[in-house]
């Protein structure tokens, strides 16, 4: 049995998602899709070009940044009391923050394809551990592509690497840092970022960059790790799958000061874009693709369906 979908609900989703991005995109109207249960082929029955609409008078540069398990109540700018996000909290400050954000799934895979498509994870079927991105499901970077954008991604994760077939649609595709995740990487990530940013000539372009920290285990630089958890050492790994209860505050200021320590990251690249006459005609958003549960329902880790794990930022 054939399920027609149209676009502009597919694009609803991804407004979810991608939030200022989307808003231009929302402006279209698009055209229908068939998606066969049979074959779980999602097919488009026509391109989209935004060049046929008025709404695109010129195409924006594209910066999203994705920081890997990074719950909503865990930043200023979302009300928590503690100084984990000044640098994501000024740029809030200077743009529009969504309220209400639903992750579509409590781990990276199903919920970054769900971001990149707009489709849920019942629709896109990319949901086990095994699955890869099929080559029908037309993602953003291959949308953007054929709309003259060229697109880039900085991957620090195994699930957004080419074994998962996430490469399609990336001019530039760089998952180099793969095997660093039990490590503190986001300054390589910054690097890697901000040295493609200084020798791209392409316009427009899409920029994906991926921070896989703060996703446990949480191993902050000693800087960030007294900011909340003081000088002692910690008699935790780190690590929420193993974590006695009585240890859970523990886990969390280690947590805390990682966020911290990303958000330092974040930050290079947003005062390397002001800096370098990029921000003018500049979209930029922020987001996470799930949170983080440290004992709020019982649980840690990232297991669940429940609210500190799918309301991200």
């Amino acid at each position: 049995m054939n399920m027609k979908i149209r676009y502009a609900a597919r694009l609803k989703v991804i407004i979810l998602a991608l939030s200022l991005l989307l808003l231009v995109a929302i402006w279209v109207s698009l055209p229908s899709l068939t998606k066969n249960k049979n074959t779980a082929q999602i097919e488009v029955k026509s391109p989209v070009h935004f060049s046929s609409y008025p709404y695109f008078s010129y195409l924006p540069n594209i910066v999203l940044i994705t920081i890997d398990t990074l719950r909503a109540d865990h930043l200023g700018s979302y009300g928590y009391p503690r100084s984990t996000t000044p640098e994501l909290d000024h740029l809030a400050r200077q743009s529009v923050q969504f309220t209400r954000i639903i992750s579509q799934a409590p781990w990276t895979l199903p919920s970054i394809i769900s971001t990149f498509t707009g489709f849920t994870p019942l629709v896109h079927d990319v949901l086990q551990e095994t699955s890869k991105v099929p080559d029908s499901l037309e993602t953003l970077p291959e949308l953007l592509q054929k709309n003259n954008y060229f697109t880039s991604g900085v991957i620090n994760h195994l699930y957004l690497s080419r074994k998962y077939n996430f490469q399609h649609g990336f001019d530039f595709f760089d998952d180099s840092l793969l095997g660093h995740e039990n490590a503190v990487s986001a300054p390589a990530v910054a690097d890697m970022t901000i040295q493609w940013l200084q020798n791209n000539e392409e316009k427009p372009f899409f920029l994906f960059t991926h921070f896989f920290d703060p996703h446990s285990n949480y191993v902050p630089p000693r800087i960030y790790k007294k900011m909340f958890f003081g000088p002692q050492e910690a008699t935790t790994r780190g690590n929420p799958q193993d974590c006695p209860r009585e240890k859970i505050p523990e886990l969390l200021d280690l947590y805390d000061g990682e966020v911290r320590h990303t958000d330092k990251q974040v930050g290079r690249i947003i005062f390397f874009l002001k800096q370098h006459n990029q921000w003018r005609d500049l979209m930029l958003i922020c987001n996470a693709d799930h949170g983080e549960e440290f004992g709020d329902d019982g649980s840690t880790g990232h297991l669940f369906l429940r609210h500190e794990i799918l309301n991200v930022p």
